[in-house]
């Protein structure tokens, strides 16, 4: 041993007694607590495929190994040199495996490269442990550098959920739907992350301020009651702080939250209110919203890849902006409450729409529900897991299926409407007074309001009128002010306009040179313009998403997707979507759904929905319900059972017994086959979801006894092609091959009472 390294020894067996061990015991157990929760929320956080238990034994093992080292006197150096060895030792031993897999070309490749992967990140978390708790131990402004380095990593990992992009951390967040106990809030969630860690950082300072440093005469010492009170009072203060800040941060998160994005948010459904916002939009939050599961196909979708589902319409203009009308208006939008049934007016199917059924299922609080264009019915439907789903119900929508573009030469408005109700939809700022000659040219170039007699802005009717000057057709100027909007249009969350409360909200952005916003003035923006030109129109509000990520018919949406958009109204077709979509967006990327999360909500779901209530009835339907109680009567009922009873077995003989009926050998060996499938089913054991048919006879054979191993040849002979030519009752020998199998080891009455199951009839078509 050297001198140095004895008088390490020396000193630091004279300086800390037999008390100083168990001080130096309790704060190691302290910080291994603290460094394995640190380890696993970072092995969360990023995800390095590594184990994590493997990487918490590293941290656990650097930071005892280095106490260890100290307490037996040895330097850094001598600990750096073992260290280093052993590194080049393993690195040794990898080179040398490595060459030998290399020239083993039977050998799996890259197996040592992903193995050492492992073995690199495993020693960096010992190293760092080990470098930390040895900087801790021997110098007193360690412990400021060790909570500086800590809290910085554990803030940039938790600083990807800013601008409202709470699903991220992913891997963090998905605790939060997936925990065993309760879904959590993602907020909360945040919240309590920063809450706890604060606490126990600030515990730690406290406890580090008692500690012995190895190779010096002068520990750290802050014991005593007066600093033992300080300390607690300190800590309490400062969990009354942090309660109280997590308090407000909450609430303004959730009147953030209330916008959602794109200032669409879903706070009101309340006459004469609005629930946009002009000044700034919240950000592309990812956070889920609800799950959409398209029912029926809709191919006809004019809008395709993209999707409306509208929740609430604003049409009337309260003199700044577009707020929600009194119910006799826009009386196609479902004013109804989650969990309330509705029907609409309109019973038939229009020419120009399309049927489309959809599934919704909420995941946060919704104050309207939505769906697809103009829902003909919504009912609600039976709740999968009321852990994840807050709401269920299903609409039946009459979806539109021609583009704007080719509605070029139709008029607009509705010939059934009364004069007050024109009137309504084509009120616009400007709109009480007509401009004369050729004054409108200049009006729009004017960089203060124009205002009329009325105090209203005549710059929109001028505006509009230039822009659409060139053409006759109603739907020709709605393009072509969309074409302008869209093309000169800047996308940003923050347009930096400043208006007073009562000023016009939407004239910073029309009428500027960068034309800076989002959705609330784009939608606003077009329906002045539009109803200047006497064009009935509105706004609509709910969710856009792309189908691009949609997966088997299912949608993930998320606040992000809210949206507001212009609609115009044309006769004989109805309210059509006119959106502006923006050539130039500002730090803006599109919202790519958690996949994961996606196909986790999907596995919740019952194809067989099971109504909860039934819809409600119109008024014209209440005689025809009487009519129907004349004629279910009791002979008529018990009629059709009767007649259900024939068809359901007549169904099961067919599944049984077609094979003999049919016209050529494939078809004889494919019905065959379903014979037997059918009969294991309704046992309780059917082929299982991408099983093959060979696989499926193995699983029949090992664990059920069932030797279907002829019958599956035969099967896959036909299926993939091969010319069938059997000879003499081959398929038959394979059939009863099977149920001689089944018979052998079941008594009769199984398969009596598997005649009558339905298991076969559900999977009807899935042989």
């Amino acid at each position: 041993m050297s001198q140095a390294q004895q008088q390490i020894e020396v000193s630091s067996r004279a300086e800390h007694p037999r008390g100083k061990g168990q001080s130096i015991a309790a704060l190691q157990v302290f910080r291994a607590i603290i460094g394995s929760l640190l380890t696993v929320f970072l092995a969360v956080s990023i995800d390095f495929g590594t184990s994590t238990w493997l990487l918490v034994a590293a941290v656990l093992g650097g930071i005892f190994i280095s106490v260890r080292f100290l307490q037996g006197g040895r330097s850094f150096l001598t600990a750096a040199i073992i260290h280093g060895v052993l590194a080049a030792a393993c690195f040794g031993a990898l080179w040398v495996a490595q060459s030998v897999q290399l020239n083993d070309p039977e050998s799996a490749p890259f197996t040592v490269f992903r193995f050492a992967e492992h073995i690199w990140l495993i020693a960096a978390f010992y190293a760092a442990a080990f470098l930390l708790s040895w900087l801790f131990w021997t110098k007193q402004s360690a412990v400021t550098v060790e909570a500086t380095v800590v809290s910085g990593v554990f803030v940039y990992l938790l600083g990807a959920h800013r601008n409202y992009q709470l699903d991220a951390p992913k891997n963090i967040m998905r605790f939060a739907w997936d925990n065993p106990i309760a879904q959590i809030e993602p907020q909360h969630m945040l919240l309590a992350l920063g809450i706890a860690y604060t606490l126990v950082l600030a515990l730690y300072l406290i406890l580090a301020h008692e500690r012995p440093i190895f190779g010096s005469s002068r520990p750290i010492h802050s014991r005593g009651r007066a600093r033992f009170a300080a300390g607690a009072a300190v800590l309490g203060c400062l969990v009354v702080f942090m309660l109280a800040y997590a308090s407000i941060i909450n609430r303004s998160y959730s009147a953030d939250l209330s916008r959602a994005s794109n200032g669409v948010g879903s706070n009101t459904d309340s006459e004469g209110e609005s629930p946009l916002g002009f000044h700034s939009a919240v950000g592309k939050t990812r956070q889920p919203s609800a799950l959409v599961r398209m029912e029926t196909g809709y191919e006809q979708n004019p809008w395709s890849p993209m999707l409306y589902l509208r929740e609430g319409a604003l049409s009337q203009f309260n003199g700044r902006e577009l707020v929600i009308a009194s119910n006799e208006f826009d009386q196609d939008v479902p004013r109804i409450k989650p969990g309330q049934p509705y029907i609409s007016n309109q019973r038939e199917l229009p020419e120009n729409r399309t049927k489309v059924v959809q599934s919704i299922y909420f995941l946060t609080k919704h104050k309207s529900l939505f769906a697809l264009d103009y829902p003909q019915s919504i009912r609600l439907i039976k709740n999968p897991d009321e852990d994840k789903f807050s709401l269920a119900y299903q609409a039946v929508s009459f979806a539109p299926v021609i583009k704007l573009d080719s509605l070029i030469g139709e008029e607009v408005g509705n010939p059934n409407w009364d004069e007050a109700t024109r009137a309504h939809y084509l009120r616009a700022p400007g709109s009480m007074t007509e401009l004369s000659g050729k004054d409108w040219e200049a009006q729009y170039k004017q960089d203060e309001p124009v205002p009329d007699k009325f105090g209203e802005d005549l710059r929109y009717r001028a505006f509009a009128r230039k822009l659409s000057a060139t053409f006759d057709s109603p739907i020709q100027k709605v393009t072509s002010i969309v074409k302008y909007l869209s093309d000169k249009s800047l996308y940003t969350r923050k347009p930096g306009h400043s208006t007073t409360e009562k000023g016009d909200p939407v004239a910073p952005y029309l009428f500027s040179d960068e034309m800076r916003g989002y959705c609330v003035h784009f939608a606003h923006a077009a329906v002045y313009m539009f109803r200047l030109l006497g064009i009935p129109s509105r706004i609509a509000t709910g969710y856009l998403t792309d189908l691009t990520y949609a997966k088997d018919g299912h949608v993930l949406l998320h606040l992000g997707d809210r949206h507001a958009w212009p609609e115009v109204y044309v006769t004989g077709v109805g309210w059509v979507v006119a959106d502006i979509t923006p050539a130039n967006a500002e730090n803006e990327e599109p919202i790519v759904p958690d996949e994961k999360l996606l196909e986790e909500l999907m596995d919740k779901l019952d194809p067989a929905q099971e109504l909860v209530e039934p819809p409600p009835l119109a008024p014209e339907d209440i005689e025809e319900e009487a009519l129907l109680d004349k004629v279910a009567t009791k002979r008529n009922v018990a009629s059709l059972l009767i007649l259900l009873v024939i068809l359901y077995i007549a169904s099961k003989l067919w599944l049984r017994n077609s094979w003999r009926f049919a016209s050529s050998e494939p078809e004889r060996v494919r019905r065959a086959y379903i014979a037997f499938a059918s009969l294991a089913s309704d046992v309780g054991i059917p082929r299982r979801l991408g099983e093959t048919r060979w696989e499926y006879a193995d699983r029949l054979k090992s664990l059920h006894s069932l030797d279907a191993s002829a019958l599956t040849a035969l099967s896959e002979r036909s299926v993939y092609g091969h010319s069938i030519n059997l000879a003499g009752d081959e398929i038959k020998q394979a059939l009863e091959k099977c149920n001689s199998s089944f018979d052998s080891g079941r008594s009769k009455l199984k398969r009596f009472f598997a005649f009558f199951s339905p298991m076969s009839l559900r999977r009807w078509g899935k042989w």
